[in-house]
């Protein structure tokens, strides 16, 4: 159960006050003491004065301080569900023994969850001084209300968005100050999970991407025609694609679980125009690039590589040329061992009459050997279509149907 005590002279307190201190000027000055340790060490090293090596350990002192604070007093974690271990560290870290409304509100304004609010809301530290007095006795109804807020945002903390409403809240006539700046409560409180989102995203820019390592793309070869036309969807993986859509998800696990096992590895994604099946082959991508997702070992860092089917065929005017670059592609494809080929819009590639393309003759005994790993992205009426004119081809298809959102 959530708490309003706030002690003062607790183990999290005490780091959130050092951590407070310790400002860039500080960071700087510990960078460079280490710098001049190492260096300074190194020289005395060379003209073979042994004691060097105990001037570049004195660099491990300041360094370990440095790391200290950006890994633990930058932003203490949260222990307990009493004030002092929920609050924010760099709000926490300003405040004193007793903290009285007006010192709350001033910390509050002075951390970026108040300076977010200041900007997108005009709750300004200024705002925020005048609501406030300098009663102690106000400041337990301020935790009230900030225990509050935080349940009803999905908080994880009480950062500077929810303490910057609490004070406001405490305000006995919020309401009428709030209607004359044309907002609400609910507003405010979306606020809060707004910055909390923003906080987020910047937090998962912040994680190591583990994607393989250096000797992942060793071990694709030469691969110059696949360069040429094709786009490796893995090189543009960010690490931060989310699948939101129930169907896409299930779209999602099915593509994973048809190249997990030891059947025919490829999948044919089947659905409307504009359904998002290039989306979802932009995730798929994106799994197998993330060290911690739990996917077949067999598929861990393969490279998915969307073919530009526009080029090939510009590239291959002449008749039967297309076919023979194809091979080549889809060869250099096979030789590389570790890529999955997506060919977006296949239909394009199965049309029938004068001047059109038709690759089935090419594709069907691959797809029916199972030795190259194949992604066909394709309208379901066109699907349907092909599968009349040559059922085989369909059939040697594993397809995943994409269900539009709209139908959830």
């Amino acid at each position: 159960m959530q708490s309003t005590y706030y002690n003062y002279k607790g183990a999290r307190a005490a780091k959130a006050r050092l951590g407070v201190k310790i400002t860039n000027s500080v960071h700087v000055f510990l960078i460079m003491f280490v710098l001049l340790c190492i260096l300074g060490g190194a020289a005395l090293v060379v003209v073979h004065i042994s004691w060097g090596w105990l001037v570049a350990a004195l660099g491990a002192l300041p360094f370990m301080v440095y790391e200290w604070d950006k890994g633990e007093l930058d932003n203490p974690p949260v222990t307990t569900n009493a004030v002092d271990g929920l609050l924010s560290g760099d709000i926490l870290g300003k405040l004193g023994s007793a903290p009285t409304p007006k010192q709350i509100a001033t910390a509050t304004a002075s951390v970026r969850g108040g300076q977010f609010f200041a900007v997108r809301f005009g709750i300004t530290a200024k705002f925020l001084d005048d609501v406030t007095s300098d009663n102690p006795e106000d400041t337990e109804t301020i935790w009230k209300n900030a225990l509050d807020i935080k349940t009803q945002t999905d908080s994880l903390s009480l950062n500077g968005a929810v303490m910057a409403v609490a004070i406001l809240r405490s305000f006995a006539d919020y309401e009428s100050l709030l209607a004359h700046m044309h907002l609400d409560i609910e507003d405010l409180y979306a606020g809060v999970r707004w910055y909390n989102h923003l906080r987020q995203l910047v937090d998962q820019t912040k994680q190591p991407r583990r994607t393989g390592g250096i000797a992942r793309d060793f071990s694709f070869g030469y691969t110059p025609m696949l360069k040429r036309f094709g786009l490796n969807l893995s090189e543009q993986a960010a690490g931060r694609l989310t699948v939101e859509i129930e169907s896409h998800r299930k779209a999602l696990n099915q593509l994973i679980d048809t190249f997990g096992t030891g059947g025919r590895q490829n999948a044919a994604l089947i659905g409307q125009e504009g359904v998002g099946k290039t989306t979802i082959v932009h995730a798929f991508a994106e799994k197998l690039l993330d060290a911690k997702a739990k996917i077949p070992a067999n598929l861990k860092f393969r490279q998915v590589i969307m073919l530009d089917s526009a080029s090939l065929i510009a590239a291959a005017p002449g008749r039967g040329e297309l076919e023979g670059l194809i091979m080549q592609v889809l060869g250099e494809a096979y030789t590389a061992k570790n890529i999955i080929i997506c060919l977006d819009n296949a239909q394009l590639f199965f049309e029938e009459g004068i001047g059109s393309v038709d690759l089935t003759n090419v594709l069907l005994p691959i797809l029916e050997a199972g030795n190259l790993r194949v992604i066909l992205t394709m309208d379901e009426q066109r699907f349907l279509q092909i599968g009349q004119r040559n059922p085989a081809l369909t059939n040697a298809l594993n397809r995943i149907s994409v269900a539009p959102a709209e139908r959830l």
